[in-house]
């Protein structure tokens, strides 16, 4: 997730006492979101993404700490690409 700054414009921030991360797509990620995309991260490892060019959104909600969680975030990218397999199926 954050190793791909280069694709990303990220902005940290506080909402409530709660760590968001707001980034936007600036470059397609094959299999994933299409440039332009919007994406946000919450402490708890809570995420969506919306996608205008695909027409697809997405949420995971957990209550997991830490935050960026490896297996949570495995389970994030895997329920992403599902999503836009199934996208691509409809």
């Amino acid at each position: 997730f954050f190793k791909q700054k280069t694709a990303y414009e990220i902005s940290l921030g506080l909402v409530g006492s709660e760590m968001c991360i707001r980034d936007s797509n600036r470059d397609d990620q094959p299999g994933r979101r299409a440039s332009g995309s919007l994406a946000w991260a919450g402490l708890y490892n809570t995420y969506f993404w919306i996608d205008p060019t695909h027409d697809v959104a997405g949420v995971l909600l957990t209550q997991i700490l830490p935050f960026a969680d490896p297996q949570v975030l495995a389970v994030f990218a895997e329920f992403e690409q599902a999503v836009y397999v199934l996208a691509a199926e409809t």
